[in-house]
């Protein structure tokens, strides 16, 4: 699959419209820090509207679904029935630094 292709399907699947932001998985609703990566991979532009509102959205505190809380952020599962908070503490203080480039 070409560079196109893989680019425009990630836009397609990988962005959920009703809420503005990028997804974690394509097709599931969990928003994700790890989505950070892509401006820093060149994989999108930091000042596309859907990074920004994406961005906003994971900048938010956990109360009000986002991801950040204390200026770190904050992890999470695909599964709501498990809780991961404490857990991950590499992933999540990278993810932290990636939001603050």
């Amino acid at each position: 699959m070409s560079g196109t292709k893989i680019y425009e399907e990630v836009m397609t699947k990988g962005w959920n419209e009703k809420r503005r932001r990028l997804r974690n998985f394509m097709g599931v609703k969990i928003l994700d820090a790890s989505v950070l990566i892509m401006p820093l991979v060149f994989f999108m532009t930091p000042s596309d509207p859907r990074m920004v509102s994406t961005i906003k959205a994971i900048m938010k505190s956990p109360k009000e679904g986002g991801l950040v809380s204390d200026g770190l952020g904050v992890p999470v599962s695909p599964d709501p029935r498990v809780d991961v908070a404490g857990e991950e503490e590499h992933s999540t203080c990278a993810r932290s630094g990636w939001w603050r480039r």
